[in-house]
């Protein structure tokens, strides 16, 4: 699952790791036991973060090494400060931290304006929950999100809903990402073709248009990977920044504190 989740084939693999094809062939059907000297290869070579790493240990019956020491509550907090000054520097520009599970964590005065355009921020916020925090897939898309206002639904949601599904197929163990997904498909909107995972990598960077009353906001999506910066590297920071593609939008988020309204698009 890992190996086609980074989108390779059991040759390109053969290749990284300088085994044979038919060798990684016996591995996925079961027919050989890696050594756990095969198993740390496959994981460099697939690049497989911790989390999932000592689950693959365990899978291959091998105990995970212990030689990293956990990170201090003083390094998790200096990490999540550094993350929460990047949000303050994109403002005015709508920028939120989220984890693995693209659950909420902090966000800007940017984003906080944004959300306002439809409505009470707490209020949808705590709408949109999943494991006790709000989680910014079901804000787009679920009803008792902001869905209803995506107006390239069938654009925007294809991507974010199939990097989950990259997420859940690099991660099989994983029980919150599995039940994420549950939750979107059984209580969202999403159509049954949007979960069809594609060919390709979706991109990173995607736009969402959000209209309201005739008002249209159209905004790039960028989502910035910052795991490997931060000493808890396994929650799987990410930064989600929505870049205004044109005049008109950018100037309804700096006149955010004077001007409550959008302004409409030329």
């Amino acid at each position: 699952m890992w190996r086609q989740g980074r989108g390779l084939s059991q040759l390109s693999l053969s290749g990284l790791t300088g085994v044979s094809q038919r060798y990684l062939s016996t591995l996925e059907t079961d027919k050989a036991h890696p050594s756990r000297a095969m198993v740390t290869a496959l994981c460099d070579a697939l690049d497989v973060p911790a989390r999932a790493r000592a689950d693959m240990l365990m899978a291959a019956d091998y105990v995970p090494s212990s030689a990293s020491t956990p990170p201090d509550e003083a390094s998790i907090a200096a990490s999540r400060d550094s993350l929460a000054q990047l949000l303050k520097a994109h403002d005015p520009v709508p920028s939120v931290l989220v984890d693995r599970l693209w659950n909420v964590h902090d966000y800007n005065s940017g984003f906080g304006h944004l959300i306002r355009q439809f409505g009470e921020v707490d209020d949808i916020l705590s709408r949109v929950a999943f494991d006790g925090r709000p989680n910014l897939l079901k804000l787009f898309y679920l009803a008792a999100g902001i869905c209803s206002h995506v107006s390239n639904g069938s654009q925007i949601g294809r991507q974010a809903l199939a990097r989950l599904m990259l997420q859940s197929l690099q991660a099989p163990g994983d029980t919150l990402l599995a039940a994420l997904r549950g939750d979107l498909q059984t209580l969202g909107e999403a159509p049954g073709e949007w979960w069809e995972l594609p060919a390709d990598t979706p991109s990173e960077i995607g736009e969402l248009v959000l209209m309201r009353e005739g008002v249209r906001l159209r905004l790039a999506v960028l989502v910035s990977a910052f795991g490997a910066l931060t000493e808890d590297n396994d929650l799987g920071w990410r930064i989600v920044t929505y870049l205004p593609l044109d005049a008109a939008t950018r100037a309804s988020f700096h006149m955010a504190e004077t001007t409550p309204a959008m302004t409409p698009a030329d």
